[in-house]
């Protein structure tokens, strides 16, 4: 026997008559067949439209926020909208409900509501009690969705559980899906629980779930910081697409700040509209999501993804009134897997004095420090810089440049004065706009 036929019969034992003679006289063909068996029943990656909804997380719908919802149907499948948030005192719950324009949600291709539920110490304590008050709020959120006659079709439930009380989590969620079934119950998952020996049962007990692949990563330094890591996000979701369940990915649109004492401590992190208030010697880092690593991300699942990746769900719907949060300029580009277009354009205007500003004619975020030079027949007999810029004059150039330490942050569309000039007669001018 060779060396293959030997190993072969170690493989099959004993002898099984003719047919082991056939097949150990064509062992090759065997150790073939058998290596093409992984690659011909492994499941194809994917190349389709990918769904993309966004959540609206405002407890207070202002009219900014309806207009945002109704808007966002022209470019996204639908929104998932926060009905309530369950906090605890005790084993008694308080529920903070939102004020959901409904008559703004039906325009929506597709909704759903979620159910943001506050954490608790440990949940394999938590009595009926507790579960009782979770039932009772999805019971009101149904009704009220009933009363004003828009059908939830699906109910997320978004809570940070322990992994050490992911079994007792699953009961919970078997549970609520018997309660809202035909609706589907989809659940919030993060990436630590997908190693977890109880993930199996938890997501067998729901329709769906959505991996959160962002988070504000309050232990790392700031200088590592990233909101959400692009690398890390495709190996989380080959981790669950080998579970072969259905499920959506969470991706960000938000900036965070965080402050530190000068030694480093970490003191706090402000996030949507929040203003911090901090110690005069704090040093202050902002972080936000990158639209063109998410943009490449995007471009990267819709010509390849695991066929159990069906939709990306952002986090969250931009909002006129925002203050640390894409425009939707931003988010319809990085939507489609197209980098955002930059364009920071000078803009003049007047003969005798002359404005100077500059504005951001992208469809992203823009922070800039920059010096602007304008270069004249002549020097002008008066100059001034407006806040946030300092003024220099060289012979024929007046240079405006942002502050020493500080930058401009822009909103697409937005326009910032930067300065003004006067001459003693009408010159030509020309203008360069250096950025570092």
């Amino acid at each position: 026997l060779s060396g293959d036929e030997k190993a072969f019969d170690r493989i099959v034992g004993r002898s099984y008559g003719d047919l082991y003679i056939v097949l150990r006289r064509n062992w090759s063909l065997v150790v073939l067949t058998f290596a093409l068996i992984p690659a011909c029943t492994q499941r194809p990656a994917v190349r389709r439209p990918l769904d993309q909804r966004v959540y609206v997380w405002q407890r207070q719908w202002t009219s900014a926020v309806s207009d945002a919802v109704v808007a966002s149907e022209k470019q996204l499948d639908g929104v998932v909208a926060l009905g309530a948030e369950l906090e605890w005192n005790g084993a008694i719950a308080r529920p903070i409900e939102s004020n959901i324009d409904w008559k703004a949600l039906r325009h929506c291709k597709r909704y759903g509501i979620a159910l943001r539920i506050a954490p608790i110490a440990d949940l394999k304590s938590v009595g009926d009690r507790r579960s009782d008050a979770v039932a009772a709020e999805v019971r009101r959120l149904f009704s009220e969705a009933k009363e004003k006659d828009v059908p939830i079709t699906e109910l997320q439930l978004d809570f940070d559980c322990a992994e050490k009380d992911l079994l007792a989590y699953s009961r919970w969620v078997a549970v609520l899906r018997r309660l809202v079934t035909p609706t589907r119950l989809v659940i919030t998952a993060l990436p630590a629980w997908l190693d977890s020996a109880a993930f199996p049962q938890l997501i067998a007990n729901c329709d769906s779930y959505v991996l959160q692949v962002h988070s504000v990563p309050l232990h790392k330094p700031a200088a590592h910081w990233q909101i959400c890591d692009p690398a890390l996000a495709q190996k989380w979701v080959a981790r669950a697409a080998a579970y072969k369940k259905p499920f959506a990915v969470a991706l960000p649109t938000y900036r965070c700040i965080a402050g530190y004492t000068p030694a480093g401590r970490l003191l706090g992190v402000t996030m949507d509209s929040v203003q911090g208030r901090w110690p005069p010697d704090t040093r202050l880092h902002d972080v936000a999501a990158d639209p063109d690593d998410l943009a490449d991300l995007i471009q990267k699942w819709q010509k390849r993804r695991p066929a159990e990746l069906r939709e990306v769900i952002w986090y969250r719907l931009p909002v006129a009134t925002d203050a640390r949060n894409w425009r939707f300029a931003t988010l319809a580009a990085v939507a489609n897997g197209r980098r955002p277009r930059r364009q920071v354009d000078i803009v003049s205007d007047g003969t005798n004095p002359v404005d100077i500003a500059i504005r951001n004619n992208g469809e992203a975020d823009e922070r800039l420090r920059f010096e602007l030079i304008v270069s004249s027949d002549e020097p002008p007999i008066a100059a001034d810089a407006l806040r946030g810029c300092s003024v220099e004059l060289r012979e024929s150039k007046t240079i405006f440049a942002t502050n020493d330490g500080e930058a401009l942050q822009m909103r697409p569309g937005e326009t910032y004065n930067v300065g003004w000039l006067r001459f003693a007669s009408r010159v030509n001018l020309q203008f360069q706009l250096v950025r570092y």
